[in-house]
């Protein structure tokens, strides 16, 4: 059966939830596709389970002052702290849950219209996934040290060869 319209209707409801939602998720849907990891058909992650899975961190997370603060946030987690062996979104929360990852290493998103289901069950390219979260905060943070104030930061990231040019210590 397609939960297409309660997907819809419940992606609303997140984001009048949490405030940075939205934007975040855009903002990450770009980067995904980006590097073709945004179709999960091709292994990559879907809007939805995306959703699912950010608006779960936001829920656990203290408020943001921006955007941008929030999108950092959210690289960083799933980029960096994020163990799809041990945790699980369930039910707009990131719980433990060791071993709970399939054989393939997609993480464990319960579908919120069938639990017994898990909504990332394609996402077998998350390592990637996180990967690139994890390569595009440390980008950020670093052209944050060195920006000039004169180009848009964001759109940095999206260049695949803009690298940082300060030495890691």
């Amino acid at each position: 059966m397609y939960y297409g319209l309660q997907c819809t209707g419940l992606a609303t409801t997140l984001t009048r939830r949490h405030v940075y939602l939205r934007e975040t998720v855009i903002l990450l849907k770009k980067l995904l596709h980006s590097r073709g990891l945004n179709q999960s058909y091709q292994g990559g992650m879907s809007s939805f389970t995306l959703t699912l899975m950010v608006s779960a961190f936001l829920s656990v997370s203290p408020e943001f002052p921006s955007a941008a603060h929030c999108f950092l946030a959210v690289l960083q987690y799933f980029g960096k702290i994020f163990d799809p062996l041990n945790m699980a979104v369930v039910q707009d929360c990131i719980v433990l849950a060791p071993g709970c990852s399939t054989c393939e290493g997609a993480p464990l998103v319960a579908d919120p219209f069938r639990p017994e289901l898990n909504a990332a069950r394609n996402v077998v390219r998350f390592g990637e996934v996180a990967a690139l979260m994890r390569e595009v905060h440390d980008r950020l943070m670093c052209l944050y040290e060195e920006w000039d104030h004169e180009a848009p930061i964001l759109g940095t990231i999206f260049v695949e060869n803009n690298g940082c040019t300060k030495k890691k210590q």
